[in-house]
């Protein structure tokens, strides 16, 4: 199929040409076809719009055709790498299938698939922000780059992914220097001075807000015995103070 295709379209044409073996076959027993791929399987549940909508539209006729003839058809899911040794040699056809140059020959030989394009373009999105975001860091002082350090890929940060949204908003903001706190909203011209909004010290700071105000004890104390019984670490001086 070519450098155009994924894996995810090998096996949906490893099952059509199955199928269509079998109804050339004339013995008329069931039909089982093994795949370890899971989105494969989903694909050939529909066939409504959608990458590999051509190839499973085909499956199901083919499939429909045996029906018709007395002979039940099964596709069953099976674990990969499991031992099954027809699925390790179809495994490895639809990876070299999918590693071969595009052929300008008729078929799906030479075509980009849908499944293939947006792949493609979700890696030059990636690529893109990855870009944006390094030079974007690369333009901050030492100090502002110490406040939050990106976890490149498009993986959640492990301590704000399990978190309600406004919650991992505020760390986010917490860690990037954009929290409504005073030299932020001094900054933003939303308040006249960096002064603590609680007990009205001459700058507020994410320090102080965690560790120093007065006015903040009960959260704090509330945060802390939530970490505590969490059996999670004490931040960090970084996360607690990152603007040294």
């Amino acid at each position: 199929m070519g450098k155009g295709a994924e894996v995810f379209d090998t096996e949906l044409v490893g099952v059509v040409e199955t199928l269509q073996e079998a109804v050339k076959q004339t013995a008329r027993g069931s039909v089982t076809i093994l795949l370890d791929s899971q989105a494969a399987i989903a694909r050939l549940k529909h066939t409504r719009v959608g990458p590999g909508q051509a190839t499973a539209i085909e499956a199901a006729n083919l499939a429909q055709a045996l029906v018709s003839q007395g002979q039940a058809v099964t596709i069953q899911w099976v674990p990969g790498h499991c031992g099954v040794e027809g699925n390790e040699k179809a495994d490895q056809a639809a990876k070299a299938a999918a590693a071969r140059p595009p052929s300008p020959t008729g078929g799906t030989q030479g075509q980009l698939s849908l499944a293939h394009l947006c792949r493609t373009q979700t890696e030059a999105t990636r690529e893109a922000w990855e870009r944006w975001l390094r030079e974007a860091m690369a333009k901050r002082t030492l100090a502002a780059q110490r406040m939050y350090r990106p976890h490149w890929g498009w993986r959640l940060d492990p301590a704000a992914a399990g978190a309600p949204k406004a919650l991992a908003s505020r760390y986010y903001q917490l860690k990037m220097g954009h929290a409504a706190i005073g030299p932020y909203l001094q900054r933003v011209q939303a308040q006249e001075s960096a002064a603590c909004q609680g007990c009205r010290a001459p700058r507020e700071s994410v320090h102080h807000l965690l560790l120093e105000c007065r006015e903040r004890a009960g959260p704090r104390r509330t945060l802390f015995q939530g970490l505590r019984e969490a059996g999670a670490p004490r931040p960090a001086t970084r996360e607690i103070h990152p603007e040294v």
